[in-house]
């Protein structure tokens, strides 16, 4: 049930932070095929981001555990 409610939250909070990204940058990107693209590649390098650091912090804690 936990994973359910992850992947929900997951889906519920890129949806919003993708509508008020699309809200700001909407008068510097009139194509909306641009916009799109845009958003897309920031999001896919914060969730690179999110999951690196998440690797390298359990990557790190296995390592002192040694």
């Amino acid at each position: 049930m936990l994973h359910f409610f992850l992947v929900a939250s997951g889906g519920a909070s890129g949806a919003l932070l993708r509508f008020l990204i699309n809200n700001i940058f909407r008068s510097y990107l009139y194509n909306s095929f641009y916009l799109t693209l845009f958003i897309n590649v920031v999001g896919s390098f914060l969730i690179g981001y999110v999951i690196s650091l998440n690797l390298i912090k359990n990557l790190s804690e296995d390592l002192i555990k040694y």
